[in-house]
């Protein structure tokens, strides 16, 4: 559970948290939901080597840069590179 709210609020904190997963780091994002989608199929070790893999890759990534810059300049992020299929 992220967070519980009223129901007459459940559609507000839904898009607002929607809005915030769709402005973020969209190549995280999307190693992140491979990583997911790939555990059923990977041993526990199998599944750590490729959440390695990925890691190494996004923190090298020029989303990575900018989300470090943007905290240190106080700023939202300005997230744009995408990871083509």
């Amino acid at each position: 559970v992220h967070e519980v709210v009223a129901p007459d609020q459940l559609e507000t904190q839904a898009m607002a948290l929607a809005s915030e997963l769709a402005n973020g780091p969209q190549v995280a994002m999307r190693m992140l939901k491979r990583s997911i989608l790939q555990a059923a199929e990977l041993s526990w070790e199998q599944s750590l080597d490729e959440i390695a893999a990925k890691t190494a890759f996004c923190d090298h990534h020029p989303d990575a840069r900018e989300g470090v810059l943007a905290f240190k300049e106080k700023r939202a992020p300005r997230f744009n590179a995408w990871l083509e299929d």
